[in-house]
């Protein structure tokens, strides 16, 4: 079993080290940015208005998915016991990715303003999503029969946010590639 945790602190350190989480909670967010519209002088209120709630919704499923992931990987580790520091450690790793993105929006807040204002309805939002994870992960945690009701509903939730990512970012780019060759 000791094999488990070593995989666990692995898996954690390599992808919180290598920010894969908060890049795929990141990439949700490309619908709402998209609906939204990227460019300010183009924004009018009901758009920015779904983008917020669609980026959210879209941030939340993938931060809340991930953690389910997380915690029922650690139930299964301690077999539903109370071994508390390991419980602690999972709910770190589950909740550290939105936390990651959380901070990152920060930062391009301090030195992209641009990029910062084109994404605005992420940002506005994503501060809304780490409250959902750290919630939905204590619900988790002390509620093992919350994580088998909503689990099956998470993973298959995932696919479909992962299907208008990509969309939405081949519909980004096919734009961004009309505007640059109407520029020309």
């Amino acid at each position: 079993m000791l094999w488990h945790w070593i995989l666990l602190i692995i898996i954690l350190g390599f992808g919180n080290f290598l920010m894969l989480g908060s890049m795929l909670i990141e990439s949700a967010q490309v619908p709402a940015v998209l609906i939204s519209g990227g460019d300010i002088k183009y924004r009018n209120p009901p758009r920015y208005i779904v983008g917020v709630i669609l980026a959210f919704i879209l941030q939340s499923i993938a931060a809340v998915t991930l953690s389910a992931l997380i915690i029922s990987y650690v139930y299964f580790i301690t077999q539903g016991k109370g071994n508390f520091l390991m419980w602690i450690i999972g709910s770190i790793g589950a909740v550290y990715p939105i936390w990651q993105a959380t901070r990152l929006s920060g930062y391009e807040e301090a030195y992209e303003p641009e990029a910062f204002q084109a994404k605005e309805v992420v940002h506005r939002s994503i501060v809304l999503s780490l409250i959902t994870t750290v919630i939905f992960t204590s619900l988790f945690v002390f509620i093992p029969s919350f994580l088998n009701a909503v689990f099956y509903w998470l993973v298959g939730l995932a696919p479909i946010v992962a299907v208008c990512t990509v969309i939405s970012m081949i519909i980004m780019a096919r734009k961004f590639k009309a505007e640059n060759k109407d520029s020309e």
